[in-house]
């Protein structure tokens, strides 16, 4: 039973694996210079042009896949987020990998989203789905 319960919180653990203080300083310095021009500072967005990209709305979600492909494809076109509507335009923004981890563990970590860390490989992951479409 010991190891049962050893397992199971070491499971909890790794799924709710924490972010170092340089990952988030490092992903907060690509969303200062990257998102938060139209994002805005505390990640509220503006509203009827860009969403927010604060407190697990139902654009963010759980995890995070969309802002990956937000990231590496842009968005257009109407989308409605938390009941309101949206028709901005961004465009796809160059970025490693190794950058779109860091600046996307930085939002999923900030403003009530979901936390967790986010890696080069989910990254390429997202972009390789996304190109196969």
């Amino acid at each position: 039973m010991k190891i049962l319960s050893l397992f199971a919180l070491t499971l909890i653990f790794l799924l709710n694996e924490q972010p170092t203080q340089e990952q988030l300083d490092q992903g907060k310095e690509i969303y200062l210079s990257e998102c938060a021009e139209c994002h805005n500072l505390n990640g509220e967005g503006v509203p009827g042009t860009y969403p927010p990209l604060s407190d697990k709305n139902d654009f963010v979600g759980d995890n995070g896949k969309v802002i990956f492909g937000s990231i590496y494809f842009g968005n257009e076109g109407e989308m409605t987020v938390n009941g309101e509507l949206y028709n901005g335009i961004m465009d796809p923004v160059e970025m490693s990998a190794e950058d779109a981890a860091l600046v996307v563990t930085y939002i999923m970590n900030s403003w009530g989203n979901a936390g967790g860390v986010y890696t080069a490989e989910d990254a390429a992951s997202v972009r390789e789905t996304e190109e196969t479409r």
